[in-house]
């Protein structure tokens, strides 16, 4: 599933109070989190910039949203099962703390792993590259994500093919989301040999830029164990300005 979610000018904080709410239901109903990350300043934008940051009022972004969660479910009547508790629509009913929302089944190429139970993803994978797109023509996008697997295979990338399909369900549709792509990596240089191979530029990204509005993104998995790195990394330095100074007091 993938999930988009746009925080509500000066709602952050209660938007993240709801998306954190969003995961634990995915859990309780057995369900896994690969991915959440609501800090655009960490994503690298590949391509597709004016689709996430509007580039002014008369061209409104196609995917402005602020917030992205990715969740995996054994199969569909689980999905259902969730979607339809008392608790999931309780929730969506008073997301007032979100201006948009966009929920979205697509197809998994494997088993779904929860991000917190880190030491069954792939130790290496680092990071994780999203395509979104909004599709113009069916035909060519169709060809796009089968090549784009069949590619990718072929190529035999160092990575974890996440998804590569089509939307095969909407659940919230305020975003114009028709196609994801999503894969792990172990390094943005792995990651960079796909993103510039000859497949990927001269095969694939053609049919994307002509036939679809799309954004991709670099996004790191462990953005919360970053976060908790550089709140230690704070608060060492704190305690070490602060024995300074009562070291120097003494002398």
């Amino acid at each position: 599933i993938v999930c988009l979610f746009k925080y509500r000018s000066g709602e952050t904080a209660r938007g993240r109070e709801w998306v954190a709410a969003f995961r634990r239901s995915v859990n309780r109903f057995e369900g896994n989190v690969h991915l959440w990350s609501d800090d655009p300043k960490v994503w690298e934008i590949l391509d597709g910039k004016d689709h996430l940051v509007e580039p002014n009022h008369l061209s409104p972004a196609v995917f402005d949203f602020s917030c992205l969660v990715v969740c995996g479910f054994q199969a569909l009547e689980e999905i259902h099962l969730w979607w339809n508790s008392d608790e999931v629509f309780k929730m969506v009913k008073e997301r007032d703390a979100l201006e948009k929302t966009g929920i979205f089944v697509v197809d998994g190429l494997q088993p779904s792993v929860d991000v917190m139970g880190r030491n069954k993803f792939s130790v290496s994978d680092r990071l994780m590259m999203f395509e979104l797109i909004k599709t113009e023509a069916f035909k060519p996008m169709h060809d796009y994500v089968d090549g784009y697997k069949k590619s990718a295979e072929r190529l035999r990338m160092k990575s974890n093919m996440l998804f590569a399909e089509g939307v095969s369900g909407v659940l919230l549709n305020e975003y114009p989301l028709d196609a994801a792509c999503g894969s792990s990596w172990r390094s943005r240089s792995d990651m960079m040999q796909w993103y510039e191979s000859e497949a990927y530029q001269e095969r694939l990204m053609p049919l994307r830029v002509q036939y679809a509005r799309s954004l991709t993104l670099l996004i790191p998995i462990f953005e919360d164990r970053l976060e908790d790195l550089k709140k230690q990394s704070k608060a060492l330095k704190a305690a070490e300005k602060m024995g300074s100074i009562l070291h120097a007091k003494a002398h």
